[in-house]
């Protein structure tokens, strides 16, 4: 292991000359000799004045140039780091002191792949270790993307779930099946009102085990999905993982995140910024989703098994196997292995959260600020405006079809555009506007049909009882007849008078929608349907 340069010696070296102390704050209460006694033999070292058998003897000023220490010359980089980790001991260094002098190191260290790292702690005070940064690089040497935190909204209907599935496989790298539409690298939650911290984080359950109660504690959909991207790191894989959230907005995402909520904070290695604390319970659940061997002995201690040797107390198990990761070179399982046995997690940066949100459900909650901050989003737009071949649109909704009496009418896509141009046009009356237009998905086509008794069930009811709530007027007027003699006027009071207007409705706007097309394809589709529709003997 020989990766610190010469260069970043230096710096270290210059860093202590002028600005810290190698031995501790306190210069009347720890002297060199105590501090290298801490790390090395002195009595083994060798003297390098004739008058003494060995280093500790000597009446001497410690230089790091000295080569008895192995700190400038490079043999092995674990002297240095070793070193250093000793300086931010508590024991030598004032606590206040500690997190600026890290974070000064880790600058100078990262650009030759080590970092310092909290490893366990002493008085609730840290001790730290080191290990290599390589957790970003597969075994091919191919960078893995950071983690993506995002919120979908928009809409109803906008395929925010068919875009997810585009984001898992396409930038993710993770697997769907084409039937079940699942995948093993995805855990999905859906938030609504009575949805709670225990079904996110893990909850203790009863069941009958014979004549006896015996309570088990199941993992909730974050534990099982950190599980599942901790198992990964620790076995040396690069898979993504993703954890879906669904109608965020419904449920009281600040009490269901509760302290989880600071893990959102990353850093530029996709880490957690901060770990939090979790219960006993809690690491029990997490082992399991590890797929970790675990129990609750006589004493009510958690043991787990790791390796062969049998079960042992969790912080022995992890102890034990920590020195491994080092060697492998695997910053991930060091990290997590370290974490889990202070009872604490971060996210790590193979494990992506994606949430999505209907605009135009009346949220029972609210997202605060400092939530909203800790995500980026992405608008999905509506189809709505002109548009012509190029414009991109699902194919199953480019070839869907309505069908009245079981005759095909025209392309479904003429109709959702000329919807959004009629709310669009009644901005003025509409409040929140972007939210009550209708997504390409908001009726699901049935192998490329969709039927008018669809639309009476749910695009009508969903114009008269949300889009057009508040003043029924504007499908007055646009229903009504004002270029015949006739002049017809068109009353409803009733959402059963807007229900028999449902063919004459969609007539009108499948106009508008042909209106925005500015293309030839999808008007040649229509004459072909229509030429078919002639040959049909009826």
């Amino acid at each position: 292991m020989n990766k610190i340069t010469e260069v970043t010696r230096r710096q270290i070296a210059k860093l202590f000359d002028k600005e810290f102390n190698y031995w501790g704050d306190d210069e009347e209460n720890d002297d060199e000799i105590k501090f290298l006694e801490r790390l090395y033999e002195l009595e083994e070292l060798p003297s390098n004045d004739g008058r003494f058998e060995n280093a500790k003897d000597n009446n001497w000023i410690f230089k790091d140039e000295d080569d008895r220490f192995n700190l400038n010359n490079g043999n092995d980089d674990k002297y240095l780091l070793k070193f250093l980790c000793e300086i931010l001991h508590p024991a030598i260094r004032e606590p206040d002191n500690v997190q600026n002098l890290l974070t000064i190191y880790n600058n100078i260290l990262s650009v030759d792949g080590y970092k310092i790292i909290e490893v366990d702690k002493l008085s609730n005070l840290p001790i730290f270790g080191f290990c290599e940064i390589n957790n970003q690089i597969d075994s091919s040497n191919n960078i893995l993307m950071k983690p993506i935190q995002k919120i979908l909204f928009g809409s109803p209907g906008t395929g925010k779930s068919y875009q997810i599935r585009q984001i898992a496989q396409e930038q993710l790298d993770i697997q769907i099946d084409k039937i079940t539409k699942t995948s093993p690298n995805i855990v999905k939650a859906v938030f609504h009102p009575e949805y709670s911290y225990a079904d996110f984080m893990g909850k203790l359950l009863p069941f009958s085990q014979k004549s006896s109660v015996i309570y088990k504690f199941y993992p909730g959909h974050f534990l099982k999905i950190l599980g599942k991207a901790y198992k990964s790191l620790i076995d040396g894989k690069d898979e993504n993982y993703l954890l879906v959230i669904d109608e965020l907005n419904r449920g009281n995402a600040a009490a269901i995140f509760g302290n989880t909520f600071q893990l959102l904070d990353r850093e530029s290695d996709g880490w957690s910024s901060y770990e939090i604390d979790i219960s006993e319970m809690e690491l029990v659940g997490l082992f399991q989703a590890m797929n970790i061997k675990v129990d609750i002995d006589s004493n009510n201690k958690i043991e787990i098994q790791l390796s062969n040797i049998g079960k042992l107390n969790y912080d022995e198990a992890l102890k034990n196997e920590i020195e491994s990761f080092r060697d492998k070179k695997n910053h991930g399982g060091f990290l997590i292995y370290n974490l889990l046995r202070q009872c604490q997690i971060k996210l790590p940066p193979n494990l992506s959260i994606i949430g999505t949100i209907n605009t135009s459900d009346e949220s029972i909650y609210y997202l605060d600020t400092a939530f909203k901050r800790r995500w980026s989003w992405e608008f999905v737009n509506a189809p709505v405006g002109k548009f012509d071949d190029s414009t991109e649109f699902p194919e199953e909704i480019k070839n869907a079809q309505l069908f009245i009496d079981d005759k095909p009418q025209d392309l479904w896509l003429f109709y959702i555009v000329g919807i959004n141009e009629l709310i669009k046009s009644n901005h003025q009356t509409i409040r929140r506007i972007e939210d009550k237009l209708i997504g390409c998905w908001f009726i699901k086509p049935e192998n490329e049909k969709v039927k008018l008794q669809q639309v009476k069930d749910k695009l009508m009811f969903y114009l008269w009882d949300n889009v057009f709530a508040r003043d029924k007027r504007p499908l007055e007027t646009f229903l009504g007849d004002k270029s015949d003699e006739t002049n017809t006027l068109v009353t409803l009071a009733l959402f059963s008078d807007f229900l028999k207007y449902t063919e004459k409705f969609l007539d009108k706007v499948l106009a508008l929608g042909k209106e925005q097309y500015k293309g030839e394809f999808l008007k040649q589709e229509v004459e072909q349907v229509e030429d078919n529709l002639d040959m049909i003997p009826f």
